[in-house]
């Protein structure tokens, strides 16, 4: 039954009434929950999605006549101080959370604070042409663009050390080569193996490897640390080996070394190369090289992720179709298109698109900048359907401003490493020792590799003694850490029996002492277990 109440349009629903837009919740016999609202002077049933995850305890959940999901009982944040609201803002309260409100004459940087200049459209910032500007209270800070590094006010092109022998990144993923070097990463050297092998100086000499049987027969040129394989023209690293010479020689130029035995060739320390700056690895176009103490890798670009095959070139890097698994920002007015390693949230052609985000759950509108509720130190943008997040810039003139985020007026907080929940800090190139690991913190990411032992010559048995890292020789073949199951090492024990080597028994009369045959020797313990 409708009316018209003071000439305004109502609806009458279970004897009480409604104005336009208003909802009212009931439940059916089964005990669902119904939503109406009035519209157009009839209660129309409103179609209601799944309820949202609350993030406040069932004690302060609560059931309002206007909607059939729950919501967290209203608490005043602004009261009780429970807000982020920052400089130049006045916080007003909402049901269930609160908004901060700017000041008169001044504009919004976040959701949570505003300054009185907008430098940023105003041409009053230093940025560089390919960085982000971002206004902050009484300021501004840039941000260099996806592809390009620096500091902002100057960023170059990156092109994640793909520009080998030398060669210059002048926009990503795009390099120029030295003379001497061609290719799209400047991975090829001009000359060829058979003007390389005529060369003077350059000798096919036999390689002899301590660890492997045999020999191969290759071409060496030397460098003044280091020797490099040429294979086909093309560099590749050769660091577990080392040669001696007559002479020291520059990069580039080949040598001859001493009359050949496998005594002048021999194996030698692990020199860490930078294979992925100086064009020794080609990684996959999908895969970035990651330079590691004495080895490398090639690991798989944003976008991107590996099919199972695991292959050292990053050739089984494959693109991740984020429109298809849902992990892109498009909003609702625009449809996702994937691209190999990205995507691109485009508008549908005679469709006014807002720009707008989908992010954590909610719609972003075009240019909102918003700091993540789980790390109120991270400021995120949307730009055109794409959101791009990055550490807040401390203010090193006031840096009490949010000590949270900023606990030490440090402009490269960001390049820190921090560990067990903070309670250590390291600075980027810092290195350390950690559960026998060698770490090193590199631009805020910690990167950790067994720690190099120098090797033990003339030793029959090696053990790594209690709290140190590395084996040394020892005598006593039942502290040994390793056994070697020699057949021919048998042990006798105490009745005369002959025991094969890695073989176990208990000692006669004591259940609890436990003897192997190791190394050729019997070697007997207690079971503590068993006591």
């Amino acid at each position: 039954m409708c009316l018209i109440v003071t000439g305004e349009s109502v609806c009458v629903f279970r004897e009480r009434v409604y104005v336009e837009g208003e909802r009212k919740s009931v439940r059916d016999s089964t005990g669902n929950c119904l939503l109406y609202e009035c519209r157009d002077r009839q209660m129309r049933k409103v179609e209601s999605n799944t309820c949202p995850e609350l993030n406040c305890p069932e004690s302060e959940q609560i059931t309002l006549t206007d909607r059939c999901c729950k919501v967290c009982q209203d608490i005043d944040e602004c009261a009780e101080g429970k807000h982020y609201c920052r400089e130049n803002t006045v916080c007003v309260n909402t049901p269930g959370s609160f908004v901060c409100a700017c000041n008169e004459g001044y504009i919004r940087i976040d959701d949570y604070s505003c300054t009185e200049h907008d430098e940023c459209t105003g041409g009053l910032h230093s940025c560089d042409e390919n960085a982000l500007c971002f206004n902050t209270v009484g300021g501004h800070s840039c941000t260099c663009k996806p592809g390009y590094l620096g500091n902002g006010t100057v960023c170059r092109a990156q092109c994640d050390g793909l520009c080998h022998n030398g060669g210059s990144c002048v926009a990503p993923d795009t390099c120029i080569c030295q003379q001497g070097f061609t290719g799209k990463r400047c991975e090829t050297a001009k000359v060829q193996e058979k003007e390389a092998s005529d060369a003077s100086g350059v000798l096919s000499v036999l390689m002899f490897n301590a660890s492997k049987a045999g020999h191969q027969e290759t071409k060496y040129c030397l460098d003044e640390l280091r020797w490099h394989l040429l294979r086909g023209g093309i560099y590749h690293s050769a660091n577990e080996e080392s040669v001696d010479v007559l002479e020291t020689g520059k990069m580039g130029k080949c040598i001859d070394v001493i009359d050949f035995d496998k005594s002048q060739i021999v194996m030698a320390r692990r020199l860490d190369i930078d294979e992925c700056s100086n064009g020794f690895v080609e990684c996959d176009s999908r895969a970035t090289c990651v330079n590691l103490p004495g080895w490398y890798h090639c690991e798989c670009r944003d976008g991107y992720h590996d099919n199972g095959m695991f292959l050292s070139n990053g050739e089984s890097c494959e693109d991740i179709d984020e429109c298809e698994t849902g992990r892109h920002s498009c909003a609702n007015d625009t449809v996702c298109f994937n691209m190999d390693g990205g995507y691109d949230c485009r508008c549908p052609h005679g469709k006014n698109c807002t720009g707008d985000c989908f992010h954590d759950g909610k719609v972003k509108h075009n240019r909102q900048i918003w700091v993540l509720d789980e790390d109120r130190c991270a400021v995120c943008s949307c730009q055109s359907g794409l959101v791009m997040c990055r550490r807040m810039v401390c203010d090193c003139e006031n840096p009490t401003v949010d000590i949270s985020c900023c606990p030490e007026c440090d402009p490269r907080l960001s390049s820190q490493c921090r560990l067990y929940s903070g309670l250590l800090t390291y600075n980027s190139g810092d290195t350390w020792v950690d559960k026998c690991q060698q770490c090193q913190c590199i631009h805020g990411e910690v990167d950790c590799w067994p720690m190099s032992c120098s090797p033990l010559t003339d030793c029959e048995f090696v053990a790594v003694p209690e709290g140190e890292c590395c084996p040394r020789c020892i005598s006593d073949p039942c502290q040994a850490d390793t056994m070697f199951n020699d057949f021919t090492k048998t042990c006798v024990d105490e009745y005369g029996v002959t025991r094969l080597s890695g073989s176990t028994w208990n000692k006669h009369a004591t259940e609890c002492s436990i003897c192997q045959c190791k190394n050729g020797h019997v070697c007997c313990s207690v079971d503590p277990l068993c006591l």
